[in-house]
């Protein structure tokens, strides 16, 4: 089931076209990284998404309704937190997660056990949000977000201000509500690291245009091979085997193969075993997002 359908949008100023007829669906229970360096339509188009900048061009739908003729179905079960989280500044952190409880219907008791998770207690909450930090800010904007059990979730940079514990714990979060619940998110980010270990799906914007959309599936390389033996590989000892046409690759035990055909790495591991190396792992060598990115941009 499509949870979102983006369609030919163009949005422009008069001095310039900020996205430009970009297209592109997102299936219930998929994570979603959006990526492009800064200025290239990210944050616009989660704008677009919730309604916020109306595109000149093009529709959207979520869950199946138009955001801009039906927002209150499309945006049913939907949260996010776009640029920087906005709190009630001399309200305590209790009483602005409170509002929003109030608001769309989520207790304070699962409000209260999302907060414990991201490290509040009672003591910061009663705390006025103006004293918080931005790593609390949005630490509080995320204790929002997760407390009420959104079928899709929408963020633009959401580890930006969170420390190194944090991001660990917002990945982990990612992944359980995402496998628990089969929630769907979409998450603008230029943290590619992070990106790839949360994310399945992966869609590159570059001057307000789609030019690449790819499944975690796609980033392994069909043609690369990477060897793990039982101990250290000494190139003299088998200097006059023909498996170093193949070999791109030498690193300790690991040895990183590019073959044309199956028959290929069946005659490596052939020439291994005769050498006396037991062969512990063969698997396929997998692109990293920092590569595609720098073919990209």
């Amino acid at each position: 089931m499509k949870i979102i359908e983006v369609d030919n949008v163009t949005v422009k100023t008069r001095e310039k076209i900020i996205l430009d007829r970009i297209s592109f669906t997102i299936e219930e229970g998929e994570v979603v990284g959006l990526i492009g360096p800064n200025g290239a339509g990210k944050s616009t188009t989660l704008k677009v998404l919730f309604g916020l900048v109306i595109p000149s061009n093009g529709w959207v739908k979520i869950n199946g309704f138009d955001v801009l003729k039906n927002p209150e179905k499309a945006l049913k079960d939907v949260e996010g937190i776009i640029e920087n989280p906005t709190f009630f500044p001399n309200q305590t952190g209790f009483d602005n997660l409170d509002l929003f409880g109030i608001s769309n219907g989520t207790t304070r008791n699962e409000i209260q056990k999302t907060a414990q998770f991201w490290d509040f207690n009672e003591k910061i909450l009663k705390r006025k949000v103006k004293k918080y930090s931005s790593g609390m800010l949005q630490k509080l904007a995320l204790t929002k977000v997760f407390s009420s059990n959104p079928k899709l979730v929408i963020l633009d940079e959401p580890t930006n201000a969170l420390d190194p514990t944090s991001k660990i714990k917002f990945a982990q979060k990612v992944k359980e509500i995402n496998e628990v619940q089969k929630t769907t998110f979409l998450i603008s980010s230029h943290l590619l690291d992070e990106v790839e270990e949360i994310c399945n799906k992966f869609i590159f914007i570059k001057e307000g245009r789609i030019i690449l959309g790819i499944g975690e599936n796609e980033l392994i390389d069909n043609n690369v091979y990477i060897l793990t033996l039982d101990r250290a590989f000494e190139k003299d000892k088998i200097s006059a085997s023909t498996i170093f046409k193949f070999l791109i690759e030498s690193k300790e035990n690991q040895l990183k193969f590019k073959i044309d055909s199956q028959e290929d790495l069946n005659f490596i591991i052939k020439e291994l075993i005769e050498k006396g190396y037991i062969i512990k792992e063969v698997k396929q060598s997998k692109k990293n997002l920092r590569e595609i990115y720098r073919e990209l941009y």
